[in-house]
């Protein structure tokens, strides 16, 4: 035959780059093009990226993708792709607002700094551990921690202020929550 069958008809595969399809790293140019037209077509918007802009977006978003999709196949099904996808959004997310206003005060500072290594250690971890649900969800929890201890000093050393340092902690509790769901699930007895 053609190959495998589904119901009859030849099934058709797509060829991918770390487990995920070609059209998905298409998203890294689309997003890209937003600013680019936005600069070109619409100038009151507000927006000035300059080279280093686009390369830190095109480098933080396909690192985001590549973390995806060296954890995708180890990760079953349900709540731990969750969590994993939950642990790159708030990866990428953290970086990018650390990076573009800062998270704690104004961009470069020491607080972001830490913060914005925290997020790609997240990133990281989960893309080149290969995202071993086990290991993963205990890391996220020791970043959760470390993300709340931070929040709490940055708030007591006067660099935070409340809704800053609240933020933080609505980011920590993200950082559980998917560390909560990569862990294995038990099964329950009678």
């Amino acid at each position: 035959g053609n190959g495998p069958q589904h119901g009859g008809m030849p099934r058709l595969t797509q060829p991918t780059f770390l487990h995920l399809p070609w059209p998905v790293w298409g998203l890294v140019p689309a997003v890209l093009a937003v600013p680019a037209l936005l600069m070109r077509f619409w100038p009151q918007s507000g927006v000035r990226w300059d080279a280093l802009d686009f390369v830190l977006m095109a480098l933080l978003l396909g690192g985001a993708l590549a973390a995806v999709g060296a954890a995708w196949p180890r990760l079953g099904r349900g709540r731990a792709r969750a969590g994993a996808i939950l642990a790159v959004l708030l990866g990428f997310g953290m970086a990018w607002a650390d990076l573009a206003v800062g998270l704690v005060g104004a961009p470069g500072g020491p607080w972001n700094l830490v913060l914005l290594a925290l997020s790609l250690l997240a990133l990281v971890g989960t893309g080149v551990g290969r995202a071993h649900p086990r290991v993963l969800a205990r890391a996220l929890a020791g970043i959760a921690g470390v993300q709340a201890v931070l929040a709490a000093l940055a708030l007591a050393a006067g660099a935070a202020h409340v809704r800053e340092a609240l933020f933080l902690l609505l980011l920590a509790a993200g950082w559980a929550l998917a560390g909560r769901w990569l862990r294995p699930v038990r099964a329950r007895t009678p």
